[in-house]
């Protein structure tokens, strides 16, 4: 039901200021059209989607309906609170942190790309948010930080002494992200080991997401014959905001053992492997195991490429699963409701899961409780399945369209079966329900307009409670 509660207190005084910074030299279109004394406000406010700190400093862009920067800050500290100047109308506010390893562009836009450095990783984990927001008077943007980078830490243990450098190579790897979150451009990340206490390691560096299902990893090992290198083909995708540790060591006949384990914000997932001379094998976070391949020249020398094995496992890798079936939207895959599939081939699909609970009387992000939503969906868990959030605007607006009016029959009796919180269309006063996404700043309604179409996505208000149901994406693949 959406209830109407006490009126808001008002803002406290905001801390007004209009940054004209340029970063790395990048350029920014001037708010030409700011009348003096008739701009807006635009208050800032960055926070955490996987509740890890942000590396400050982070910088703020907003983007006209073209595209176009039209103002840009710099929030230095956590404790710092920042606004815009922005003549009245509806902007992409982008955040962006932890680009130390990222050449920026001389002209900002929301099209344009950040360029990794020439070894295509980074010790910076960038992370960004994004909100629309139509500015008017006093607004405000509430920005989640998102992690855009995978991390990778690489632990060889049992090198020879002669060993004078080692150095390690993952292929298809993504090497520029535009302002609005795009991939492109697939290179190789090429980092250097450095050796203490007799191990070799490369520390704790970050890569953008690989660009394909497969991702060689070559070991290159420099001793008193010359260079040799070892190869792996890793059959799951390095994705962004999992932690992945690679432990291994060498043993005799030059095998190497290991284990691929990724850490803090995915449950464990591990995967044995080997490769020396006559094997030729493959593994992946959802093979339960595996065997590398090896070259060993004094020159110069490739790993070759492994033949994909492993089996099916049932349990969490993150979020990537292994099925024997792609499931079929309606449907219940592991006890959750299946809503929407995209990516779809015949062998995987990401799958638009839909939280089973519902919170009813959940205030906006731009109440005086902002915090209300959020704290819901981190603290939400499902039959042991964690890492659910707030539909994005793109999301709500898919769900909407395929399930508006009497298509929501469907979606409702999968949660039925399931033992959830059928989803409403009407209050018991007969009002349209709406629940809330985009951070909490919007929302969305399965009900019809009088003329049976879809309702549009509209702001949040700030005196009102709402209807707050959560999503979350899984990778599953035969």
């Amino acid at each position: 039901m959406i209830e109407t509660t006490q009126s808001r207190r008002p803002f406290l005084h905001l801390l007004f200021l209009l940054v004209t910074l340029s970063l790395s030299g990048c350029y920014v279109e001037p708010p030409e059209d700011i009348v003096e004394g008739k701009a807006s406000q635009l208050r800032i406010v960055t926070r955490s989607a996987s509740g890890n700190a942000i590396e400050y400093p982070i910088s703020v862009f907003a983007f006209n309906t073209k595209g176009e920067c039209k103002a840009q800050t710099v929030i230095e500290t956590k404790d710092q609170s920042l606004s815009m100047k922005l003549p009245d109308g509806t902007y992409r506010i982008s955040a962006v942190a932890g680009y130390g390893g990222f050449a920026l562009p001389q002209k900002v836009g929301q099209k344009a790309f950040m360029v990794g450095n020439e070894n295509n990783y980074s010790e910076s984990a960038l992370s960004m948010g994004h909100a629309d927001v139509k500015v008017s008077g006093t607004a405000t943007a509430t920005l989640q930080m998102r992690l855009k980078v995978a991390s990778i830490n690489v632990k060889l243990s049992g090198l020879a002494n002669d060993v004078s450098a080692v150095s390690v190579a993952f292929s298809n790897i993504y090497s520029k992200i535009s302002f609005d979150g795009q991939l492109d451009d697939e290179q190789i990340a090429d980092i250097k080991c450095s050796k203490t206490d007799g191990v070799w390691s490369t520390g704790k560096v970050y890569v953008l997401p690989s660009a394909s299902s497969t991702v060689i990893l070559s070991i290159n090992i420099r001793d008193a014959s010359g260079i040799h290198t070892y190869g792996f083909t890793y059959t799951s995708p390095l994705k962004a905001g999992v932690p992945y540790v690679f432990n291994g060591r060498f043993s005799e006949g030059n095998s190497f053992a290991g284990t691929i384990v990724p850490d803090d914000w995915a449950n464990v997932e591990e995967t044995d492997f080997g490769f020396g001379p006559g094997i030729n094998e493959s593994g992946g976070g959802n093979n339960g195991g595996g065997s590398g391949n090896s070259g060993d020249n004094s020159g110069d020398s490739e790993g070759g490429n492994g033949s994909e094995s492993g089996g099916e496992s049932g349990g969490e890798t993150g979020s990537d699963f292994r099925v024997t079936e792609i499931p079929s939207s309606c449907t219940l895959w592991k006890g959750h409701v299946v809503a929407l599939l995209d990516n779809v081939t015949t062998t995987e699909a990401d799958l638009l899961l839909l939280s089973l609970g519902e919170e009813v009387g959940v205030y906006s992000a731009t109440s005086t409780n902002p915090d209300d939503a959020l704290n819901f969906a981190n603290a939400y868990s499902e039959d042991g399945l964690g890492g659910w959030h707030i539909p994005t605007k793109d999301e709500a607006a898919a769900l909407k369209k395929e399930f508006y009016g009497e298509n929501i029959a469907d979606l409702n009796t999968a949660i039925e079966q399931a033992g959830g919180i059928v989803l409403s269309q009407e209050d018991t006063n007969g009002k349209n329900v709406r629940y809330l996404c985009d951070n909490a700043l919007s929302t969305y309604s399965f009900s019809t307009s009088a003329n049976g179409k879809s309702l549009p996505i509209n702001d949040a208000g700030a005196n009102t409670t709402y209807r707050l149901r959560l999503v979350k994406i899984v990778h599953v693949s035969k």
